[in-house]
């Protein structure tokens, strides 16, 4: 709707996630195209890319089931991840008790190195977004992002 109220063709967006918001907004991935939207950089925070244990807990209710580990749903993600790989950044904590490290590092995703973050200090699933430095690396990341469009543009 943003890219309809201002008349463009396209909006460039730069999509700043955490936990299950990564896999959604990696699912969006496919659609974006079709409602013109192009994603500059995803930006993951404690995402469970490879599921997590915890999600057993709520395996009642369908979103429950689609984090359980190594689940369809994120297979199906992968690819569109691998697809923009040099736009993609995760951020895990080693303290995340929530979403294992190995996970929320997208460890054998296709995603260059030097965008993968670990936050220094054992924060926890939602502490990493509330501390200095996670709240410093978001900034930074989405900052270069939204140069990036800018200078495309």
């Amino acid at each position: 709707q943003i890219r309809i109220k201002r008349g463009l063709e396209k909006l460039d967006v730069v999509v700043d996630c955490h936990s299950m918001g990564g896999l959604v907004a990696a699912r969006f991935l496919t659609y974006a195209p079709m409602v013109g939207v192009n994603v500059d950089r995803l930006i993951s925070n404690g995402t469970p890319w490879h599921g997590t244990p915890v999600a057993h807990i709520a395996s009642v209710v369908d979103c429950g089931k689609e984090m359980t580990p190594d689940h369809d749903f994120q297979k199906g993600l992968v690819e569109n991840v691998n697809a923009m790989r040099d736009r993609v950044f995760v951020i895990a904590s080693k303290g995340d008790t929530i979403v294992p490290y190995h996970s929320a590092l997208a460890v054998g995703l296709d995603i260059p190195e030097d965008h993968r973050f670990t936050l220094d200090l054992p924060y926890g699933h939602l502490a990493m977004l509330e501390s200095g430095e996670g709240q410093a690396l978001n900034t930074r990341l989405i900052e270069e992002g939204i140069a990036l469009c800018r200078k495309e543009a």
